[in-house]
């Protein structure tokens, strides 16, 4: 089976992203999520699933980047979303650990990507002159918790029972 093939020409062109709405509005939305303009174009398209040649995918999505369409919408899907819906602390663990696992990416990139893990799950912390070190030990954590909070209460009573009064009433037995 022969491969389909897309041309940038028509990926730059108004009209064609008018009469591909939904795959454009899509793109979009990938771009807003920042996934690389040359997956986002794929994953859009479906172009694996239709068996459309990837070859030129990245100026696929470079064209439909300058679409008339495309950038008269971008800024507005931008503006309406919050920050924490594009970023938050699980999916910043998961870029780090996809540079982190990738066999392709390069020992300082990799080493700099560990290095923001490290910090980011609390096995490093930054100190206030921008120096890692060594994250809290147990200790550290056991010397800063409070005394008197309802844990530590219980544990103190389970483990170091008061002496009970007795009662003057007699046990009941069942």
């Amino acid at each position: 089976m022969d491969q389909l093939e897309y041309s940038p020409i028509d990926f730059a062109d108004q009209e064609f992203a008018k009469e591909c709405a939904p795959c454009f509005d899509y793109f979009i939305e990938q771009l807003v999520k920042g996934i690389p303009r040359d997956i986002a174009i794929i994953d859009a398209f479906q172009m694996i699933r239709k068996n459309v040649s990837l070859f030129n995918a990245h100026e696929l999505g470079l064209a439909a980047e300058c679409n008339p369409y495309v950038k008269d919408r971008l800024d507005v899907a931008l503006a309406e979303k919050k920050a924490s819906a594009l970023w938050n602390t699980n999916k910043s663990i998961n870029r780090m650990l996809k540079i982190v696992e990738n066999p392709r990416e390069k020992g300082q990139t990799k080493i700099a990507a560990m290095k923001e893990l490290n910090v980011l799950v609390g096995i490093t912390v930054v100190d206030e002159n921008g120096q890692t070190r060594a994250g809290r030990s147990l200790e550290d954590f056991y010397a800063e918790a409070p005394k008197n909070n309802a844990h530590a209460a219980t544990v103190e009573s389970v483990t170091n029972p008061k002496p009970r009064e007795p009662t003057k009433e007699p046990a009941k037995l069942h």
